[in-house]
């Protein structure tokens, strides 16, 4: 007879590879263009303090106009 640990063991690997099988086939809808950001902030550190037109500019030329 197996112990409850291994059996424990086995649900919980089961479980998390059931998931992980989930989130892999899950569709991802795709962002729009933009300059990437981190967890959490966002693109908080990129936004200009002074002058945000020109870093506008920029973006818009690189990633394309807002619609």
């Amino acid at each position: 007879m197996l112990s409850c640990t291994l059996v424990a063991s086995l649900v919980v690997a089961a479980l998390v590879v059931a998931l992980g099988f989930m989130i892999s086939r899950r569709k991802q809808h795709p962002f729009p263009p933009g300059p990437r950001g981190i967890p959490v902030f966002g693109n908080a550190f990129q936004m200009p303090q002074t002058h945000g037109w020109v870093q506008f500019s920029k973006w818009a030329e690189e990633y394309g106009a807002p619609s």
